[in-house]
């Protein structure tokens, strides 16, 4: 069940005052769950749809959409990718395809945030993908509930919000209201890395909350590198050349907490 802590935490995390922002919405349990959080916001100034046009039905699922945010007092607005014929990486090129249009969207009508509907078990598998990939302890952090144009340059000028990370999928979801929500049959296809490892975790008690404590602990690790990146650079800036003016000389560890940004 969705607790009103939670649903207080998910309202708290958005921008502050009238700042508008625009919400993903897939059509999924997990956006129409977080749209129903939001759809009387005065802030949700858009809802943005991509049909990849990887599947037949994709239309289809784009008008069912379309009908289910029109059902809740909103207007969706329906982006058309246009896949080609990729050989590889298909998800990954879907995804940057994806923020490519709505960054698009996001910058003409001057939004400065997009919503999505990520939450907790999103985390957890992103954070197993990530130790199978040896990614690193900073990876191991996973995904970060606000983080400026996380997609260069499909996001530049836009900060990515996921306001519902900190909550379970199945607590998101007792939040659905009593409409049917668009189930994409690729969610099932094992030949994607992110459908393997979603069955991982259902098929192994405890392993998701693992991977959620690992998550907190490595986050803590990157809340204390930002302090000691800010106590580094203080008074650095770029001055009107665009060129960047460093007041002292920075010494070996800020050169090396600056390495695995750059």
């Amino acid at each position: 069940m969705l607790t009103q802590a939670a649903a207080d935490a998910i309202l708290t995390a958005l921008p502050g005052g009238a700042a508008p922002f625009a919400l993903a919405f897939s059509g999924g349990g997990d956006s129409l769950a977080l749209l129903n959080i939001l759809k009387d916001h005065k802030s949700l100034k858009a809802v943005l749809h991509v049909d990849h046009g990887l599947r037949e039905e994709s239309q289809a699922e784009a008008e069912s959409a379309r009908e289910l945010v029109a059902s809740m007092g909103h207007e969706l607005t329906v982006l058309t990718w246009t896949p080609g014929s990729p050989t590889s990486g298909l998800q990954a090129k879907a995804r940057q395809a994806r923020y490519g249009l709505m960054g698009d969207v996001c910058r003409a009508r001057g939004i400065e945030t997009l919503v999505t509907g990520h939450h907790a078990d999103d985390q957890a598998e992103t954070v197993l993908m990530r130790l199978k990939r040896a990614s690193g302890w900073r990876g191991a952090a996973g995904m970060l509930q606000s983080r400026y144009a996380p997609v260069w340059p499909e996001l530049a000028g836009v900060t990515l919000l996921r306001p519902s990370l900190g909550v379970r999928r199945e607590a998101l979801r007792s939040n659905l209201p009593d409409l049917q929500p668009i189930e994409d049959r690729s969610n099932e296809d094992r030949t994607f890395e992110r459908v393997r490892v979603r069955k991982e975790l259902a098929d192994t008690p405890g392993l998701a909350d693992d991977m959620l404590d690992l998550s907190r602990d490595m986050r803590r690790g990157l809340e204390a590198d930002r302090a000691r990146l800010a106590r580094e650079f203080a008074g650095c800036h770029l001055t009107h050349e665009g060129q960047f003016s460093v007041p002292r000389l920075l010494g070996v560890e800020a050169l090396m907490l600056v390495a695995p940004i750059v």
